[in-house]
């Protein structure tokens, strides 16, 4: 760090390096946010204590005459590395948190840290704090041309994460721009998405082909990627176990994922669609048919992805990975009661669902089934079991409920009549529901008052061999 003379040892450097990409991670959310709000960065960011001590430091700035040095674009790295910021740099001990821990910077706020990762800056962070914050009072992120890059740069980097062809049967349509605001580049963010989105022949037509079974891992690989405890693989094999040789339809295990490990993943969630402050306006999200109204992502499993909400949920989707494992020791039967093994593949994507019961009208998904009763029916996508964990409860509030709804309805009618029987399974952060695909009727219930986040993972069977795919 030449602005501070400080030389670190090789773990310092190491951690410091870590902590460097972390912030860089929580900075690209915050932005990703902010480009989806009309509030003013400066009341919507607070980059110390409070909005007070935000404005003395941006004062203690314009007095120094660093703001001139400063615009949207830093062209010259070397306006930062003045005797005039070294001495006010020094004296930002105790007034901003970890003042001398090494940050990224990006030399222009038109692009992601990604886009840039050959020009970003190391500063301390006391010199990050101080550029952010004029960068927010100076009103560079309140354009309309600022918002309209960032929303361009989210759909560049996003689309992978959204649903493909390759992996769902969801026909995604893009979210139009419901503000007011003038944004020069919606129109090339929406161009873009499309493209995105139109490079296959269509969700279903790929599904039914089986396009998403040649990016799955073999169970006992999968299992391998993610090794589990041995209490915790003994839970998953049992409760396979009773779905193919018991009579159980579904099967409820509690407290397979920490509630550390839920809260990580819930806020990572929240911070990806927008809604970890509530002032923010919307996220971007794919929009749904009018049969569902949850929004989601699809997020890698096995391939290494630096973004925040991947890193998040990386523990929770291994222990999903592992139920097609779990099924490798169960014995099955077909219908002339021979022994048939399970040819059981985990997919590369995991899909977050949020349900917002706090942003939205009472959320839900009607009844129906993950895949289609008979092999190579309507509907065929190869689905063998349905795992569904959860992240987060229902808010609590001197000792009951504030909000309602979101629980899991399991029918016993084969056809889902909702008129039968059924059951409720309440969601419950690191509560795991396992079942077979074809056979559940089931629908999520209006989520009133909360926002419901769960990760799913459907375990696929090549059956391709069984049926036409033409």
């Amino acid at each position: 760090m030449e602005i501070m003379d400080v030389e670190n040892d090789a773990e310092i450097e190491r951690l410091g390096s870590t902590a460097a990409g972390e912030f860089m991670a929580a900075h690209e959310s915050l932005l990703d946010a902010l480009a989806w709000t009309t509030r003013p960065a400066a009341e919507t960011i607070v980059w110390t204590l409070n909005t007070a001590t935000d404005e003395l430091l941006y004062r203690t700035l314009l007095s120094n005459n660093l703001q001139h040095f400063l615009a949207p674009t830093i062209d010259d790295a070397l306006i930062l590395k003045t005797e005039r910021w070294r001495n006010l740099l020094l004296c930002m001990n105790g007034r901003i948190e970890d003042y001398d821990f090494i940050t990224l910077l990006c030399p222009s706020i038109y692009e992601s840290y990604e886009e840039q990762r050959a020009n970003l800056l190391v500063v301390p962070r006391a010199q990050f704090v101080l550029v952010e914050i004029c960068r927010c009072r100076q009103g560079w992120y309140d354009s309309d041309d600022w918002r309209g890059s960032r929303r361009l740069c989210v759909a560049r980097r996003q689309c992978r994460l959204l649903p493909t062809p390759l992996y769902s049967v969801i026909e995604p349509v893009p979210k139009q721009d419901q503000t007011n605001d003038a944004v020069s580049k919606t129109e090339a963010f929406d161009q873009e998405l499309k493209r995105q989105l139109q490079l296959s022949e269509g969700n279903r037509v790929a599904a039914r082909r089986g396009y998403q079974l040649e990016h799955c891992l073999p169970a006992q690989e999968a299992a391998q990627r993610f090794p589990v405890s041995a209490e915790v693989a003994h839970k998953l094999e049992s409760a396979v176990d009773q779905l193919y040789n018991g009579d159980k339809r579904y099967v409820v295990l509690d407290d397979v994922v920490s509630q550390n490990i839920c809260e990580k993943a819930y806020k990572a969630g929240l911070s990806w669609f927008g809604r970890k402050d509530t002032s923010i306006d919307t996220g971007f999200i794919s929009a749904q048919n009018e049969h569902r109204q949850d929004q989601i992502v699809f997020v890698p499993i096995f391939d290494f992805d630096p973004h925040a909400l991947a890193k998040a949920l990386k523990e929770p989707a291994g222990i999903l990975a592992n139920v097609a494992s779990s099924a490798l020791s169960t014995t099955t039967f077909d219908e002339s009661g021979d022994n048939m093994a399970l040819p059981l593949l985990v997919p590369n994507l995991a899909q977050l669902a949020l349900y917002d019961g706090v942003s939205s009208q009472a959320p839900e998904y009607v009844v129906h089934s993950d895949n289609c009763r008979e092999i190579g029916g309507d509907g065929e996508n190869y689905r063998e079991l349905t795992a569904i964990l959860y992240l987060n409860s229902p808010p609590l509030q001197n000792g009951g409920p504030t909000s309602a709804g979101g629980s899991l309805r399991c029918f016993d009618d084969p056809d889902g009549d909702e008129n039968s029987s059924y059951v409720d399974i309440e969601p419950s952060a690191g509560r795991l529901v396992i079942f077979q695909s074809r056979d559940l009727m089931h629908s999520v219930l209006p989520v009133i008052g909360w926002r419901r986040l769960a990760l799913s993972v459907w375990i696929l069977k090549d059956s391709r061999s069984l049926i036409s795919v033409e």
